[in-house]
């Protein structure tokens, strides 16, 4: 008998709804999204619910999302769920970077710029 995985939760972060990101394509796979706003609640949910990913919605450098960003990585509870930060307006294009922290210290930084150049 195979047994049924409940479908993956992504948790979306923002200052209301789904600020216009192209969710369509998650809920026709399967996947349940979980709309919170940037506030307590949201960090909150997130540690409740320990969802699959975390889709974060920064608006015009929102401060408020980056120090919700700040918390998610530190916090025991969340630091393990994969961060995915969005931002740009859904009219013009929207851009989006999955977050790796880290310590940021001249050795740290020198690797990651070398991960990221091609290979020559």
């Amino acid at each position: 008998m195979t047994k049924l995985r409940p479908p993956p939760v992504v948790l979306l972060l923002g200052a209301d709804g789904s600020n216009g990101l192209p969710l369509s394509r998650l809920k026709e796979s399967g996947f349940q999204i979980l709309p919170r706003r940037l506030d307590g609640d949201g960090v909150a949910t997130a540690q409740h619910v320990s969802p699959d990913v975390i889709l974060v919605s920064i608006v015009n450098g929102n401060s408020d999302a980056l120090d919700v960003c700040r918390k998610l990585q530190t916090d025991a509870a969340t630091k393990h769920i994969p961060l995915i930060a969005v931002t740009g307006d859904a009219a013009l294009g929207q851009f989006m970077v999955t977050l790796r922290v880290k310590v940021c210290n001249p050795e740290s930084l020198h690797e990651e710029i070398t991960r990221l150049l091609p290979r020559t």
